[in-house]
């Protein structure tokens, strides 16, 4: 089960996090931008390979990304 925290408490380090944007009811990956100098949350990449910095909506809670799944042979 996912559990959602607020944006206050959302890492500010690059992190790739899930957020949730309930303006729009939509979820996507994101990170914040801090470090470029723009202060503000954004999209990690849009289609192949194209980055895009702004969101369609504020996020106002966020969660960690699930783990990768295990690849052939990958001890736990």
């Amino acid at each position: 089960m996912t559990t959602w925290k607020t944006m206050r408490s959302a890492p500010e380090d690059g992190t790739h996090v899930l957020v949730f944007m309930s303006s729009i009811r939509e979820q996507t990956v994101a990170k914040y931008y801090g470090q470029l100098g723009l202060r503000s949350w954004g999209l990690v990449h849009v289609g192949d390979g194209a980055f895009d910095h702004s969101l369609p909506s504020k996020p106002e809670c966020w969660t960690h990304l699930p783990k990768p799944p295990k690849q052939d042979g990958e001890r736990s």
